[in-house]
């Protein structure tokens, strides 16, 4: 799901590459009071890099409030400046900014349309190709296999 909406964001800034390489979803995985951020972002290009903070726990007990509640507070305040972040950087106009400036000024003195400079990136979508699944096991490149595991039925007696 992440991947999902990495390749919405990247749909909205066109593909363009200094702003893919900016680009961040994130998501929450709660199971009980235990809570965590997941982080997926592209900086290369070509693959996608997915990034965890340390498990928080959420206190049951009113004397651990003091201790454990901030730093939930604080991810949660983290991932509410990630997303206001990503909002300005989608939305944002042609404003140039100073390295952008640099970019078009050396791109106005070149004379060689040979040197064009890629600006869009191609992020393949996982759910283009689900039939093209590919794994790895032990360093071999193979296919899902279905496994029929065979399970023996144990009686009351058996210990």
């Amino acid at each position: 799901m992440l991947k999902d909406m990495f390749n919405s964001l990247c749909a909205a800034v066109d593909g363009d590459e200094q702003k893919v390489r900016k680009l961040e979803s994130i998501g929450f995985l709660h199971a009980g009071l235990v809570m965590l951020l997941l982080r997926l972002d592209s900086p290369a290009g070509y693959t996608c890099r997915v990034s965890c903070s340390k498990l928080l726990e959420i206190p049951s007990q009113v004397a651990e409030f003091s201790s454990k509640a901030l730093p939930v507070i604080l991810l949660t305040w983290r991932a509410k400046t990630i997303v206001a972040n990503m909002i300005w950087l989608v939305e944002e106009g042609n404003e140039l900014d100073e390295e952008n400036r640099l970019q078009h000024l050396l791109d106005s003195c070149e004379t060689s349309s040979a040197l064009s400079k890629r600006t869009k990136v191609d992020l393949p979508s996982t759910l283009n190709h689900p039939e093209e699944t590919k794994i790895f096991f032990n360093g071999q490149l193979g296919r899902p296999v279905p496994l029929k595991l065979k399970a023996r039925e144990v009686s009351a007696n058996e210990d």
